[in-house]
């Protein structure tokens, strides 16, 4: 049963600051189940161009009026199927949610690689000190071996954190993988941040997903 949520949008200004009160910001308020966020338009209009009532920009310059009301529809209209999206797939329907998808917060810089190229990078700055350097050496090899599994399996460099599922743990715990000095199927639970659909198979630790794949681990 689809869960129903109370939804609704409302463009609206601020005062820029600086200027006198001669200029507005643009806002589009994404309101669900009574809690609020603001997204910001990054557009700006005249203090006696804003009609509160409509949401929208009037006045005499008619590209620029357009311009400003179709960024403000497009805003509305992304809020709009995010949520519907959300709402046919079962996801978590919140202000935060709607907004992260609408402005891809939550796609920007949050992909598998670049997890691993920064935390190999904070290890390797710690070499000698607080990691030994074949530990930092077997991440190393880990993460190379995470670039062949992607390049064979998802014919792709990187792949987002938001993509991966537990059939993509199991492929990557495969049992060939398990005769390898360090077993990388512990590894990748350890780098992905908590709320990932993932971090929930961290508790499948190297036994379990090797057990999995009729395999034994050495």
């Amino acid at each position: 049963m689809i869960k129903k949520h109370s939804f609704s949008l409302l463009p609206f200004v601020r005062e820029v600051k600086g200027s006198n009160g001669k200029l507005l910001a643009i806002y589009v308020r994404i309101t669900v189940d009574g809690v609020r966020k603001e997204i910001s338009t990054k557009c700006i209009t005249d203090v006696n161009k804003w009609n509160p009532e409509k949401g929208r920009v009037i006045g005499n310059t008619e590209d620029a009026r357009l311009q400003l009301n179709e960024t403000i529809k497009s805003f509305e209209h992304r809020a709009r199927e995010v949520y519907n999206r959300f709402i046919e797939s079962s996801k978590l329907v919140t202000p935060d949610s709607i907004k992260n998808e609408v402005l891809g917060l939550d796609h920007k810089s949050h992909t598998l690689v670049e997890q691993f190229d920064r935390h190999v990078s904070k290890l390797d700055a710690q070499k000698g000190i607080d990691f030994a350097p074949g530990t930092v050496t077997n991440w190393k090899i880990i993460r190379r071996h995470l670039k062949e599994f992607l390049e064979k399996k998802y014919k792709r460099k990187d792949i987002p954190l938001k993509d991966l599922d537990v059939q993509f743990l199991i492929g990557w715990c495969q049992p060939r993988r398990c005769s390898r000095p360090v077993c990388d199927s512990n590894i990748i639970p350890i780098i992905i941040p908590t709320g990932n659909p993932i971090s929930m198979c961290s508790a499948m630790t190297t036994d379990t997903c090797c057990s999995m794949m009729e395999g034994v681990c050495s």
